[in-house]
């Protein structure tokens, strides 16, 4: 019966009309493991910092209309080997000493973090199997629950190139060109600037700066992450059996360095996982997907490198001019530093590339920018390392708090993004000099 029928009866009967039950909110641990980067970072005050940041991520799921709470059962001292972002996640999943600390707080879902220099990497999936991301701790809640999406299923958004989530092909970001994005988009791709990210999941019935959240179920372009959660939220919730005792946060500090452990509309479901960059699809399993952002899939927020796509690293272009700024003057490349531009992994039309700008002279630099442009339709996902903006051309400025490269030293920018169609086994195609 419709709601406003349902109404209506009880009117028409003289009953009073009672306020009708609210969905229940369910309710989904989460563990969370840090390494000794991540305590100094926090001042070893992680455990503050994560009710913190749960709270947060509470308020982001109660503002979207999801049926969700998080719960933090666990905050524990974990040291995870990783060359990268999707090499720790790897790990993290086959780490005995991982494993064993998620049964022993019933933990559902489990977040490493982790000092790699990326800010997430997640599976894509709704698999109690599968429930394991890793944030950087610079990166704020927001990136934790973009990860943590991805492990409930959702994916980036169509302007990413993706069509669907592990389960619905809903399960999506949206955003408005020169206003926003939800959590799950790569926002600067729709406002050009890392604040265009609200911290919303997509949800027509609900308002982003004026603007609905989402588009419908149904609609071309449907993105409704809100009910793709409240979808599969008792799921969730049942990944582990809640322990007793375990909503007071422990202080351990049990390290996997000092105890032995394992080295080392989509709507189908899916059971291997893998790794693809910017969260591109497959058809043999779980993605993952990278940000910094299939019934499995792997899903990073940087962007982890497939198991089975191509790691070539043809060098693009090296050694050309750089524009930086040292303390007292502009000067040009020649005189300061040297950039090279290279891409380190290409699989299908995803790929991941580099900027490294070396200082080469006997100054500081004391901030520094560069900027290219692709010519052949290759767009940018995501961006590590610089404040990147614009979107051919891209301008990569320096962070606040990163503008100095010492003598002899360098800084890197890490780049995440998506080729044309038909041009899988092709680099992209940049114009000109790649830093000016």
């Amino acid at each position: 019966m419709r709601l406003n029928h349902f109404k209506s009866f009880f009117l028409w009967l003289g009953l009073p009309l009672l306020a009708l039950p609210q969905a229940q909110a369910a309710s989904v641990d989460l563990l969370v493991l840090y390494d000794s980067h991540s305590a100094n970072y926090f001042n070893q005050q992680v455990e503050t910092a994560m009710q913190n940041w749960v709270a947060q991520i509470n308020n982001v799921y109660k503002d979207s209309n999801v049926d969700l709470q998080l719960r933090l059962v666990g905050a524990v001292a974990h040291e995870q080997a990783g060359a990268d972002m999707s090499a720790v996640l790897t790990s993290l999943r086959e780490d005995a000493t991982a494993v064993s600390l998620r049964n022993q707080y019933g933990a559902d879902f489990v977040t490493q973090l982790h000092q790699t220099g990326e800010c997430g990497i997640g599976y894509m999936a709704v698999s109690a199997g599968w429930a394991w991301n890793v944030v950087g701790p610079d990166c704020g809640p927001l990136v934790m629950a973009h990860e943590l999406g991805h492990n409930m299923g959702l994916n980036h958004s169509r302007k990413q190139g993706d069509t669907g989530g592990a389960r619905y092909s809903y399960a999506l970001g949206h955003g408005v060109d020169g206003l926003f994005g939800t959590v799950m988009t790569y926002s600067w791709l729709f406002v050009n600037k890392a604040s265009g990210r609200v911290a919303k999941f997509s949800n027509p019935d609900v308002s982003c700066l004026g603007a609905p959240c989402g588009v419908a179920i149904g609609q071309l372009d449907e993105a409704h992450a809100a009910q793709a959660l409240n979808n599969v939220k008792n799921e969730l919730s049942a990944f582990r059996s809640a322990v007793v005792g375990s909503s007071s946060v422990s202080s351990s500090t049990i390290s996997s360095s000092s105890i032995s452990s394992s080295k080392m509309s989509s709507s189908r479901a899916s059971s291997t996982p893998q790794t693809l960059s910017s969260s591109s699809r497959s058809s043999q399993g779980p993605v993952i997907s990278s940000s910094r952002a299939a019934s499995s899939m792997l899903v990073t927020s940087t962007s982890a490198r497939s198991s089975i796509m191509s790691t070539s690293s043809r060098a693009v272009s090296s050694q050309v001019s750089s524009q930086v700024r040292s303390s007292s003057s502009i000067a040009s490349g020649a005189g300061l530093a040297q950039c090279s531009y290279r891409i380190i992994s290409q699989g299908g039309r995803s790929f991941s590339a580099s900027i490294e700008i070396t200082n080469t002279s006997t100054q500081v630099i004391d901030g520094w920018s560069v900027n290219w442009q692709y010519t052949d339709g290759t767009y940018l996902t995501y961006a590590n390392g610089a404040n990147v903006s614009g979107r051919n051309p891209y301008v990569a400025v320096n962070r606040a708090n990163e503008a100095r490269i010492n003598p002899g030293q360098q800084a890197r920018i890490t780049l995440y993004g998506i080729k044309p169609r038909n041009s899988e086994g092709e680099s992209p195609r940049i114009m000109g000099t790649i830093c000016r």
